[in-house]
């Protein structure tokens, strides 16, 4: 380009109203009962994380929410023009900016108040607009595609500044009474681009098409009320796959391409910014692109997916959280099914933004992401070590089948290990109650399998359970820290050793104890 167009501003706007899965679990009991149902028999059927499509996917395949915490809908009655005004005021106004300023909007609407046209004419009406008002629209991908629209028509003098609005009223193609509701969320958001200083804002893109996959919803017609027709959302049964394959297929060769243009590689790049309608979307996309998890962001706990509006939120929460740094190279990436992929190089400037939404803030997102982490290793702890020895009658060779394959999965899931750590700290970790109270079932577990082989053994009492229970964990704690996958020894080794090691003082024969009081077994 041969002058600088960027960003003024980000502004974003949801509805006040925000559900959590317990919403769902009060008034829609047999919805969560009929998801857990599905789980158990998929359980049964001996399905295991290998056989996710992806290791990225594999902690959401059984919750029944599929990782998704909160989402923000609107009221009865909401409407995406009064999200997508707010947002457009508020990027304006932030921009020290007026209606005047502006003569171009383009808008992206998912879905429009009114069926069959965009939001773009009706919010230029709203906003007391007097330019160029259009719709693009390219599913996932669109707020992207507008941004770079808009910063090619100023680029070549037919525009001054845009305003690019996108927003996204999923809740209203799925009601609650759905399970597709439990994943959307709605949003908008909106950006003042216009000409900034010299070496800063978009620097160039890349955009392909997606047509060669199956589109992951379908847009449904069925009876509404009084005689009318209603749209219906239902997201198709393989959407994740299908997500996972175009990203594999696209996503890297369109990056690449954004970054060649640019005269840059990977290495060059500060910060990711993707589109996320899954749980697992961040960390898939950077696995894919081969970068690191901590140069990238993840909206969705806090918003699930709101469709196009995705990078905008993530764009937005990138710069509040100060993860972007006035000069940093950013490479924003949009991926969807039978849409668009496409990626641009931006060298972020100076970004006015918006109020963050209530509940947004960094320190809460780590919390809800430790929180999920830690109810699936648990559950994977159940049904990978608990479960399986329940059947076991003999004590010495239950309790062996136990750090047996705690010591697997440690090595598997390291960050388990921090669950029990914490779980006798003073200070602890952000986690519920109900998670703290599950990692203490393991560890009852364990010490009624020590207390049972100590019976058998007809052990006195010089070493109490609890004391021997978490000596066991500290034993395996530490032989799974030294395990490395590329050292001489293989991990069903390392595995075998460890149990050997944390075993041979509880089942062999036992040395006359010491006469010096141990500490006392309350602490543990």
């Amino acid at each position: 380009m041969s002058k600088s167009i960027g960003l003024h501003s980000i502004a974003v706007k949801v509805p006040d109203r925000v559900l959590t899965n317990d919403y769902w679990r009060r008034q829609h009991p047999e919805l969560v009962a009929q998801a857990e149902e599905r789980i158990s028999a998929i359980a049964q059927s001996g399905w295991q994380e290998a056989a996710a499509p992806s290791r990225e996917m594999a902690p959401y395949f059984k919750d029944p929410f599929q990782g998704s915490k909160e989402r923000r809908v609107l009221a009865e009655g909401g409407t995406a023009l009064e999200l997508e005004a707010q947002a457009a005021r508020e990027a304006m106004a932030i921009a020290q900016l007026d209606t005047t300023d502006i003569d171009l909007l383009i808008c992206t609407s998912a879905q429009p108040d009114h069926y069959g046209i965009g939001s773009a004419t009706f919010l230029a009406r709203e906003l007391e607009l007097r330019g160029a008002a259009w719709n693009i629209e390219s599913e996932g991908a669109s707020a992207l595609i507008a941004l770079q629209t808009a910063c090619s028509l100023i680029e070549t003098g037919q525009f001054r500044r845009a305003l690019v609005v996108t927003s996204c009223t999923y809740s209203r193609l799925a009601p609650e009474t759905q399970i597709e509701s439990w994943g959307l969320g709605d949003a908008a958001t909106a950006m003042v681009v216009g000409p900034v200083a010299d070496s800063l804002g978009y620097r160039t893109g890349h955009s392909v098409h997606t047509g060669d996959s199956r589109a992951a919803m379908d847009y449904q017609l069925e009876d509404g009320k009084h005689q009318t027709l209603r749209y219906r959302l239902r997201k198709n049964r393989q959407a994740a796959s299908a997500l996972q394959a175009t990203a594999e297929q696209h996503l890297v060769a369109c990056a690449r391409q954004a970054l060649d243009k640019a005269k840059l590689t990977f290495a060059d790049i500060d910060h990711f910014v993707f589109n996320t309608p899954f749980a697992w979307s961040a960390a898939f996309f950077a696995k894919t692109l081969g970068i690191d998890t901590a140069q990238t962001s993840n909206i969705y706990p806090f918003y699930a997916d709101a469709g196009p509006a995705l990078l905008g939120l993530n764009l937005f929460h990138a710069s509040h959280w100060k993860n972007l740094q006035p000069s940093e190279r950013v490479l924003l990436c949009s991926v969807d099914t039978a849409s668009s992929c496409t990626s641009a190089v931006l060298c972020w400037g100076d970004v006015a933004l918006g109020a963050a939404p209530d509940g947004t803030s960094l320190d809460r997102l780590h919390s809800l992401e430790a929180e999920a982490l830690a109810h699936y290793r648990l559950q994977r702890l159940d049904r990978e070590v608990l479960e399986p020895t329940q059947s076991t009658r003999h004590a010495d060779q239950r309790l062996r089948r136990i750090v047996a394959g705690y010591t697997d999965l440690a090595i598997d899931e390291p960050g388990i290990m921090r669950l029990f750590v914490d779980h006798t700290a003073e200070e602890k970790p952000p986690l519920t109650e109900e998670i703290r109270e599950h990692a203490r079932r393991f560890v009852d577990a364990l010490e009624d399998s020590v207390a049972q082989v100590f019976r058998q053994r007809s052990r006195d009492a010089s070493v109490d359970p609890a004391v021997a229970a978490m000596s066991l964990l500290g034993i395996v704690h530490w032989g799974v820290c030294s395990y490395r996958e590329e050292g001489r020894i293989s991990r069903d080794e390392a595995i075998e050793q460890v149990t050997q090691l944390a075993l041979h003082g509880l089942i062999a024969q036992p040395t006359t104890p010491s006469s010096t009081p141990l500490r006392s077994a309350k602490s543990y």
